[in-house]
């Protein structure tokens, strides 16, 4: 005897309503999952500085017991011309002002939150580590903008007054980065931010040429270093202005920068 066979069930899909509440159920998950994200991959960058900070604060503490001279630090000699010891840590990981880690029962060097300079922070800025033998004392600030500009007081290019501790370096490290690993130049900023080139005659192995000059100055601007007028920002720590010598490779696949003070004026 034949069977009869059934009419086979259709099929059923997914209604628009049923995708349309999948999708947002989707977006609401990933609206919440961004900010997490964000703020712990800021988290992490801002662990990176901190470590960055610490060592920059050893090889700080090195040079001073050691009294050594030559010492550098990105680059930039750690000894300065008033016998402090200084290094900066520039450009920051960081790319968002202030912090996202809770730092306020943090201490750098010794240094409790509570008495950093300049505490919060600027996005790709950089922070200070300076440490003066004649009082003791580790000042921990940051307040700088590196080459990144800033608002107000901070933007090296800006020449609004005040000026923010490590200019000198920050300014230092952009002319060493501009003129290259075998660049030799030296630079002079008197106490209201001018910038001038240093020559001492045909002889003087860090004379260059005007077209160098000019592509140091636009690059400088370009970074945020240098105002339109050509102005840096003074630096506090070094109230009566200062001289950058930038040295060529010396042999061993470094260039080093000085930063002299100048001489308070009558």
């Amino acid at each position: 005897m034949n069977r009869k066979q059934g009419t086979p069930r259709p099929r059923k899909g997914f209604t628009l309503a049923e995708l349309l509440i999948v999708v947002a159920i989707i977006a609401v998950l990933v609206a919440i999952a961004i900010p997490i994200f964000t703020s712990q991959l800021e988290k992490s960058r801002e662990s990176v500085d901190l470590s960055n900070v610490r060592a920059a604060y050893a090889e700080v503490m090195s040079a001073a017991i050691t009294d050594d001279g030559t010492a550098q630090y990105g680059g930039a000699v750690i000894k300065q011309g008033d016998g402090t010891f200084q290094a900066t840590v520039s450009p920051l990981k960081q790319q968002q002002d202030d912090w996202a880690t809770n730092v306020e029962a943090m201490e750098l060097g010794g240094v409790p939150y509570a008495d950093w300079n300049a505490k919060e922070p600027k996005a790709h800025g950089s922070c200070t580590v300076r440490y003066d033998p004649g009082s003791g004392k580790v000042t921990i600030d940051w307040g700088g903008t590196g080459g990144s500009g800033g608002e107000g007081t901070d933007t090296p290019g800006g020449n609004t007054g005040g000026g923010t501790a490590g200019t000198a370096s920050a300014l230092g490290s952009a002319i060493k980065e501009i003129l290259g690993r075998n660049g030799k130049v030296t630079v002079k900023v008197d106490k209201d931010g001018n910038l001038t080139f240093v020559h001492q005659g045909n002889g003087n192995s860090n004379q260059i040429d005007s077209d160098t000059e000019q592509t140091i100055i636009n690059q400088l601007k370009a970074k945020g270093i240098l105002s339109e007028d050509g102005k840096v920002t003074p630096d506090p720590d070094h109230p009566n202005g200062y001289t950058i010598k930038i040295h060529g490779n010396n042999g061993n696949g470094t260039a080093g920068i000085t930063i002299t003070d100048l001489p308070a004026q009558p």
